[in-house]
């Protein structure tokens, strides 16, 4: 059994486990299915007569991202000795697993965020809506894209503060390097639900 996470919109699921890794550095496969074998909790996943009789040299952590088994992420390998940890998965192989996980969740919109542009512009999208009363609506979107300019700028700060590069933030604005650090080099925080600009009259 390996570890699990999925999430919170289900659009991503991640099983973990540990490869066993054999002297020779090769990774022992089923005898009847071209997949490699899990050695978890002192033993391989096989069994008689998959068993190579001998216990890994290293493991490795990997993990199905998404149903991409074989190709899917990989660690590094860690050593494993019978005598030091018997039943038990070297804590590191797990630990990798962990971070590999933490760099999956920071690559996914939370859910809530996601709902609200969704609920936003599938109003937006409503031709009868639209029709009712343009002029308001652009007002209103004026004072959106003012606000979203306000959050931007409080997200940016927040990834300076986790060490993401200008670089990687203009990536993600669809700006360079330069312009990115002209735009949101002195992020302020944003405003908040109740003062933000497209509730204001």
């Amino acid at each position: 059994m390996g570890w699990n996470w999925e999430s919170d919109d289900g659009s991503e699921y991640h099983e973990g486990y540990l490869l066993g890794v054999l002297g020779d550095g090769t990774i022992p496969v089923y005898r009847d299915m071209p997949l490699q074998m899990t050695f978890m909790g002192g033993y391989w996943s096989g069994g008689l007569p998959d068993d190579p009789g001998q216990d890994p040299a290293w493991v490795l952590s990997a993990c199905d991202c998404n149903g991409r088994r074989e190709n899917g992420w990989r660690g590094t390998q860690v050593p494993y000795d019978r005598t030091v940890h018997g039943d038990h998965d070297p804590e590191d192989g797990y630990a990798q697993w962990q971070a590999h996980i933490a760099q999956v969740e920071a690559s996914i919109v939370p859910a809530p965020i996601a709902d609200a542009i969704g609920a936003l512009f599938d109003a937006l999208n409503d031709d009868a809506l639209r029709a009712r009363s343009p002029l308001a609506i652009l007002d209103a979107l004026k004072g959106v894209r003012r606000g979203l300019d306000e959050q931007i700028r409080a997200v940016v700060r927040h990834a300076q503060a986790q060490g993401s590069s200008w670089e990687q933030i203009g990536r993600k604005l669809g700006v360079d390097e330069q312009r990115a650090r002209a735009l949101y080099g002195e992020a302020e925080p944003a405003a908040s639900g109740r003062d933000a600009p497209w509730r204001q009259q």
